[in-house]
Order: C-alpha cells, then sequence, then structure tokens
C-alpha cells in the first residue's frame, strides 16, 4: 500500500474512533463499546426497565404492617441509558463536572441507601445503556412508595439528577 493509502485508512479509522466516542446515534459502532460518564450528558434512570411508575417486588410474604422492611427479590436491576429523546422532565445532565452516576433509593421511612454507582454506558444495538442487580441485602418497606435518584457525581453547574419512582410491592 503507497503513503496516500496508509494515511487514507488513518483517517477513516480516527473518523469512526471519533463516531464511537461520541456516542452519536446511528454510528457504525460494534455492539459491547463502552462510552464513559461524560460531563454535559443527558441520561435517563430505569428500575426494572421502568423510566417511570416502577415496582420493586419485596420478599415480604402475607399481610404486611405501616413501617414493616423486607428485603428485595433476587434478580431485580438498576439501569442507565442515553435517551434517543433528550426532553424529559425524569432525565438527568450529568453537568459541568460529573463522571459517576450514584443511584440511591429515597423513602419517607429511613435515609436515602445508595444502591449503586455507574461509570460507563456499553453500546447495545442502537443504545447505550448499563445495569447493575439492585442487592437483595438491603432493607427497604414491604408496602410503600419511593423514588430512585441517579445523581451525577462530582456536582457541578448544571448537574440534574434522573428519578424513577417506584412502589415497593410486598408478595401475597
Amino acid at each position: 500500500m503507497n503513503g496516500f493509502g496508509r494515511i487514507w485508512w488513518r483517517v477513516l479509522a480516527g473518523v469512526a474512533a471519533g463516531v464511537v466516542a461520541s456516542g452519536v446515534p446511528g454510528g457504525q459502532a460494534m455492539a459491547g463499546v463502552a462510552l464513559h460518564v461524560q460531563p454535559h450528558q443527558r441520561f435517563g434512570g430505569t428500575v426494572n426497565h421502568a423510566t417511570a411508575s416502577a415496582t420493586i417486588a419485596m420478599a415480604c410474604f402475607g399481610p404486611t404492617r405501616p413501617g414493616q422492611t423486607g428485603h428485595p427479590m433476587a434478580g431485580q436491576h438498576l439501569g442507565i441509558f442515553i435517551p434517543e429523546v433528550l426532553m424529559n422532565p425524569r432525565f438527568g445532565d450529568t453537568g459541568a463536572h460529573a463522571r459517576t452516576i450514584v443511584a440511591r433509593i429515597v423513602t419517607t421511612a429511613a435515609r436515602p441507601i445508595q444502591v449503586a454507582v455507574f461509570t460507563r454506558f456499553i453500546r447495545t444495538g442502537a443504545l447505550y445503556s448499563a445495569t447493575k442487580p439492585l442487592s437483595t441485602a438491603i432493607a427497604l418497606p414491604c408496602g410503600a412508595s419511593g423514588t430512585v435518584v441517579f445523581t451525577p457525581m462530582p456536582d457541578g453547574a448544571g448537574a440534574q439528577p434522573a428519578t424513577v419512582a417506584v412502589t415497593f410491592n410486598g408478595q401475597p
């Protein structure tokens, strides 16, 4: 290959790498490519695939009483994603400095509980997302409502958390 051919392939490879790194939808990136959480990035949160009105199944069997706590059932998860449609009041923004997104469960019964830390998104098809399992070791209400708050860290100008409303549902 002559010198011009080598330069052309280097330019083409650089453009392809730029498309992958920018997270531009429609780029010809391979599945599994990681995109780190970056400043000024819009993102959404999920609880068991839901972006709103999610349910967390609790290992609380039989009738529940007010204030009763239990543990989440196995197989549930939290996630983050880069939305295709950027405007939604529940979506967040990493602001000027964030490189991490911290998920916390907020209820009226206790202090917020940190349940996951995200540092990157993984490309699957046309979507960048990441999931983490919800721990079965934490104590949550058996029958109540709350919010999962996905907070960009460190905080900076323009930072805004993403939120997902949740219902804790004890099993019959």
